[in-house]
């Protein structure tokens, strides 16, 4: 048994101590405090707003997305002329 060891895990429950987020790392892995802090108020923020979504990159206090996808129209529009500019 000297060949045992654990890996580096995190585990985010929500209230109803159900598993929103999870991740495992090996050894050679480096861990981000400013990843784990954004998925962290993601996870927060889609709780406290039902039908929303976050994108790639969001931050708090950015626009997010609405879960249907005819409805996020507008986020889309703005991001794109955004970046053609």
């Amino acid at each position: 048994m000297d060949n045992e060891f654990s890996f580096p895990s995190l585990f985010i429950l929500d209230k109803e101590d159900i598993i929103q987020y999870y991740t495992v790392k090996n050894f050679l892995c480096g861990r981000s405090i400013n990843k784990l802090l954004r998925t962290l108020q993601s996870i927060q923020y889609v709780k406290e707003n039902p039908g929303q979504v976050f994108p790639v990159d969001w931050k708090l206090n950015e626009q997010s997305l609405k879960s249907n996808p005819l409805k996020s129209k507008q986020y889309f529009k703005t991001f794109y002329s955004q970046k053609t500019n």
